[in-house]
């Protein structure tokens, strides 16, 4: 039996990176698929989110922040991943500490991921981080 192709596209958000990389062909296989779940302080969920995406045949890293800003090897991977929970206690403003970290000591690299047409999925308080980051269509930031 020939093996599933997963094609990126999400219909919540229509053309968003994604068409792009269909038209230019690029398909991968589920094994092939590495997805990096960011850890740090405070956050939670990591587990359950990395069996689901193993669930799916993906290979799922649980990385901490420290890890990826000393190796800087965010685009060893086509997902990435911040968990929900209370990254840093959500001290200040929810996920703001973790997206000015992001933003200080792994901006180049996420921006390139972005530029790549990579994913990037914010769960619950990762979802906050990235609004804090000016990651989303219509926020400050990436357009």
């Amino acid at each position: 039996m020939e093996k599933q192709l997963l094609i990126w596209k999400f219909e919540i958000y229509g053309k968003v990176g994604w068409e792009h990389s269909i038209e230019r062909g690029k398909k991968i296989k589920r094994e092939e698929i590495s997805v990096c779940i960011l850890r740090v302080g405070g956050t939670n969920c990591d587990l359950e989110t990395q069996r689901a995406f193993q669930e799916l045949g993906a290979q799922a890293k649980i990385l901490h922040v420290n890890e990826l800003i000393k190796n800087k090897n965010l685009m060893d991977f086509q997902i990435l991943v911040i968990p929900g929970g209370f990254s840093f206690g959500d001290y200040v403003r929810a996920g703001a500490i973790l997206a000015r970290l992001l933003s200080a000591k792994l901006d180049k690299e996420i921006r390139d991921f972005v530029e790549h047409n990579r994913a990037i999925l914010g769960i619950c308080n990762g979802f906050q981080v990235l609004v804090e980051y000016g990651l989303l269509p219509g926020v400050e930031g990436i357009p």
